[in-house]
């Protein structure tokens, strides 16, 4: 029967630390991008609104449904294709949505693989407690 010792335990901790590190580094640089995004987001609004003001559109026309990531996303559709400045808004805010939905998966995929070996270990010492006969009631005797 294989028994954990002291060097598995410090190569698990080790892992674990490694895990955790790696998906704090996942997690900021995925958080830095998103700002980047949200950033540059802001920009093509401005330079969206600027430009549709010189083609002589009055204010009241260029707001929000004119240059708004959200709704330039959907209501683009395949027979009507963006260019230029929106089809630019469209594709930034489709990589928002992306970066948003797979960040937080990919951060608690790296922990869970990390803290495996941990959870593997207490379920195999519980099984182990379990065998030897430690644990013979399972509940609590009446008085």
């Amino acid at each position: 029967m294989y028994v954990l010792n002291r060097t598995s335990t410090h190569t698990m901790a080790t892992l674990l630390l490694t895990g955790v590190c790696i998906a704090a580094l996942v997690l900021a640089l995925g958080k830095a991008n998103a700002y980047r995004l949200h950033a540059k987001l802001e920009q093509l609004g401005l330079v969206c609104i600027a430009e549709a003001l010189t083609n002589g559109e009055e204010v009241l026309d260029v707001q929000p449904p004119f240059c708004d990531p959200i709704t330039l996303t959907w209501t683009e559709s395949a027979a009507n294709p963006y260019r230029g400045i929106q089809a630019e808004i469209v594709a930034t805010q489709a990589a928002v949505w992306q970066l948003d939905s797979l960040l937080g998966p990919v951060v608690s995929a790296i922990l869970a693989l990390t803290a495996a070996p941990w959870l593997l270990r207490f379920v195999r010492t519980q099984a182990g407690r379990f065998r030897k006969g430690k644990y013979t009631e399972l509940t609590t005797p009446d008085p």
